[in-house]
């Protein structure tokens, strides 16, 4: 639920908000594609993607944008005590 209404969400911006469901969204659509290759490809052929290729995914979008968000979070609130 990130819709502002829960107090563990309250420090987020509007922005940040929008930008974090965009990327989820992005990225369950990424996945979502890789899982439809991967169910119609025959057990003997190289898989279309890896776990590896996944976590890589993962790594770059969701975590580092994650890292922004929680850092800014870190400054505003070591600022404001």
């Amino acid at each position: 639920m990130l819709n502002g209404k829960d107090d563990k969400y309250s420090h987020l911006t509007e922005e940040e908000m929008k930008t974090v469901e965009k990327t989820v969204q992005e990225k369950w659509t990424w996945l979502e594609e890789k899982r439809i290759l991967l169910a119609s490809t025959l057990r003997t052929q190289q898989p279309p993607v890896t776990v590896a290729q996944i976590r890589a995914e993962k790594q770059v979008s969701i975590e580092k944008k994650s890292v922004v968000i929680i850092n800014n979070f870190l400054l505003l609130y070591f600022f404001v005590i």
